[in-house]
């Protein structure tokens, strides 16, 4: 991952994560999540940064954060075959009315 920042789309950091999550079962998932999230979140910054405006400056939130914790559920729902992110040792995102994922799109 720490190689991988630098160069790849925050969509391939979620998918890479999520197969080193699958593939490798880290010690510590939760704190390699931590670790990478901005990475990872970047391309949902920049959607919102497009629909808003060039000018517009978008900070870090947790809704943000919490529609890439939907993406990463989803690439290792497919990678491992239909088991969740809570059998890797990963908490499972959860949306209140307000903030379900591309509810500020």
């Amino acid at each position: 991952m720490e190689e991988a920042v630098s160069i790849a789309t925050a969509n391939e950091l979620q998918e890479l994560f999520a197969v080193i999550i699958v593939f490798c079962m880290p010690p510590n998932p939760m704190k390699l999540r931590e670790r990478f999230k901005y990475g990872m979140t970047y391309d949902v910054h920049r959607q919102i940064q497009l629909q808003f405006g060039s000018n517009t400056v978008i900070n870090f939130s947790y809704s943000v954060y919490k529609e890439c914790l939907l993406r990463i559920q989803t690439q290792i729902h497919l990678i491992a075959n239909g088991r969740g992110q809570a059998e890797f040792g990963l908490s499972v995102p959860t949306f209140e009315s307000k903030d379900k994922p591309g509810g500020f799109f």
